[in-house]
């Protein structure tokens, strides 16, 4: 049975983090305008967990945009229906069954329209490892990448955003993060229009 929580945290302006210890990443980017959802945290082949650094709620079911992993692709509006992610608050999203992505090497690219694959619609953008391919030329054509992969991830551990960092190079990750679920913790699955899915 797969759940997916979703949080609404207690912001703590002086550490910029979240309760929980999850990091504040509120209207912290690189690249242009703020986007409607960044990539937060990802451990490949289980999660990625994503994060709303802006002022308005993020409703899913009427997203147009979608993840990829060069070259295969999937729908926000199918990987978290139902869900509306409120401002500051965190989405884990199951692994998409195609995206071949591992610890030794991966790219994932959030697209703000799923229809137009091209680096304008370019939200956000990591890579790590090999995964140095694909995308990335892209990504920093239009200042969503700069440099280098960040490392490979750890065995056993997650790829993860720091405090305070724009995301657009390798010094944002960290690749030996534990595991952490930043979508969970207030028990807000049911209320506020947030949703526990059973597939």
């Amino acid at each position: 049975m797969l759940l997916l929580f979703l949080l609404l945290g207690t912001l703590s302006p002086v550490s910029g983090l979240q309760a929980g210890g999850c990091p504040n990443l509120q209207h912290i980017q690189g690249g242009g305008t703020v986007p409607d959802l960044i990539l937060s945290a990802i451990d490949p082949g289980e999660w990625i967990e994503v994060f709303n650094p802006g002022v308005a709620p993020y409703d899913f079911d009427a997203s147009v945009g979608d993840l990829c992993s060069p070259f295969l692709y999937a729908l926000f509006s199918s990987l978290g229906p139902g869900i509306v992610l409120d401002p500051g608050s965190y989405a884990r999203l199951p692994w998409p069954v195609t995206f071949p992505d591992t610890e030794t090497g991966g790219q994932i690219i959030i697209y703000n329209v799923a229809a137009g694959h091209t680096q304008g619609n370019i939200a956000d953008f990591v890579c790590w490892g090999s995964g140095d391919g694909g995308r990335k030329g892209q990504a920093e054509t239009v200042g969503k990448w700069i440099g280098d992969c960040a490392p490979a991830i750890s065995p056993g551990m997650t790829i993860r955003r720091l405090v305070g960092t724009d995301g657009i190079t390798a010094a944002s990750y960290d690749t030996n993060a534990p595991p952490q679920n930043c979508a969970e913790g207030a028990g807000l699955d049911y209320a506020d229009g947030f949703e526990e899915l059973v597939p």
